[in-house]
């Protein structure tokens, strides 16, 4: 549920005013920058301190996030629908049923991060950190080359749906239980 729709800028300007709680919000594109390259994306928070930032239940589809800092962020049922979080520091974050799906995620670190219920079809986890996933569809991801913890590994074979997942060393998880 949106409770409102707010751009970049707004959410960093009122970030850096201490603001925290931004459950609930849709990200949009700023109309008065006109800023639209044709992709859709949504630009403006690529190397943003959003540490211990709350935008649970918030829409952030197509947002860039790119080298940005949401260490201990909390994103509980966040839609990341085709995010970018390339490098995106995500330490100790809720990312407690997160749609991750077609998201790419390359380099992120989600250490610690609370990675149940999470639905990350089609979506890139090259070269990443990982502690664990619970109960969580990983349809079609890629976790090729990525530092995923022994502890992680064993939990991709139980309680979650793997189909044509590609594992850190190359191989193909096609388990569900």
């Amino acid at each position: 549920m949106v409770i409102w729709k707010i751009t970049a800028i707004e959410l960093l300007e009122r970030y850096a005013a201490g603001e925290r709680n931004f459950n609930g919000i849709e990200l949009i594109r700023d109309p008065q920058r006109n800023i639209y390259d044709g992709s859709g994306e949504i630009h403006g928070l690529e190397g943003a301190d959003l540490r211990g930032i709350s935008l649970r239940g918030s829409n952030l589809r197509d947002v860039i996030l790119t080298d940005a800092d949401l260490s201990e962020a909390d994103l509980f049922g966040a839609c990341l629908f085709c995010a970018t979080l390339v490098n995106t520091v995500l330490k100790g974050a809720n990312l407690y049923s997160v749609s991750l799906v077609q998201a790419g995620c390359g380099g992120a670190n989600f250490d610690g991060a609370d990675l149940t219920l999470v639905d990350a079809t089609n979506t890139l986890f090259i070269n990443t950190t990982i502690n664990y996933f619970s109960n969580s569809v990983l349809v079609c991801a890629n976790f090729k080359g990525s530092s995923i913890f022994k502890s992680a590994l064993c939990g991709i074979h139980t309680g979650n749906f793997c189909w044509h997942t590609t594992m850190p060393d190359g191989t193909i998880c096609d388990i569900s239980e």
